[in-house]
């Protein structure tokens, strides 16, 4: 598995690129809550689920009003399991799950940042990898996932799907000690660590779910891929 730097670019090439064409759903609302949206961010438990779309959309990339909105959203979809409303509220919080975890704004200072036409050096390579280093997710936004991992809404899209497995993956890479993503051989070292944490049966649960969504797409091969690869290491 990526055993030639050069290989290892290009792949991380084409994920970045396929990853700046995601877009998440995103439900805009008629609903004003415009004095909720202030330093500090003190949004109630219970603030409407109109309310919360409104504020997602207000400012996408906002990572700190999004991580805000998680527990609300999360309180809604938890109360209305098994209702039509449950998957308005779960899919505006696989949508805040997502900006908050800043794999957004990563993306977009990596495409930035790394030449496209393959002349990438492994210096750019780090550059990314650190950049990446930033994508995080808290508590509550792991208990958001592990709801969605039970119980996805029925619009969920691919692409949310596949945006929400590339943030576990680098929850669980940038979580592990010693494993440094620029170096091919630290990723085939810690391979096992990675199919260990907790977080990667999630993984595949959400690229299986993208992979059932619609059709073949760049970042749904190299995510399957790459679950291959660390299921079945090879020297």
């Amino acid at each position: 598995m990526f055993k030639k730097p050069s290989s290892r670019l290009m792949v991380l090439l084409v994920v970045v690129a396929a990853l700046s064409q995601l877009s998440c759903q995103r439900i805009f609302s008629t609903s004003l809550a415009p004095f909720l949206a202030r330093d500090g961010y003190s949004i109630p438990s219970d603030l409407s689920v109109e309310d919360a779309a409104y504020l997602l959309a207000l400012d996408p990339s906002n990572t700190e009003l999004a991580a805000a909105l998680v527990i609300p959203l999360y309180n809604a979809a938890d109360a209305a399991t098994g209702t039509a409303a449950y998957d308005e509220a779960a899919g505006l919080l696989a949508d805040a799950v997502i900006q908050a975890s800043g794999i957004e704004p990563a993306i977009m200072s990596a495409v930035a940042t790394i030449p496209l036409d393959g002349t990438a050096t492994q210096e750019d390579l780090e550059t990314v990898m650190a950049i990446f280093a930033s994508v995080d997710l808290n508590a509550n936004e792991i208990a958001a996932l592990t709801l969605l991992e039970s119980n996805p809404p029925s619009d969920i899209t691919a692409e949310q799907s596949y945006a929400i497995a590339v943030v576990l993956l680098l929850e669980i890479a940038n979580n592990i000690p010693g494993l440094d993503l620029s170096d091919p051989q630290s990723l085939f070292d810690n391979q096992a660590a990675i199919s260990a944490d907790p977080l990667y049966s999630m993984v595949t649960t959400f690229v299986t779910l993208g992979s059932s969504l619609g059709s073949t797409s760049t970042i749904g091969g190299l995510l399957a891929d790459a679950i291959d690869a660390i299921d079945n290491p090879t020297p």
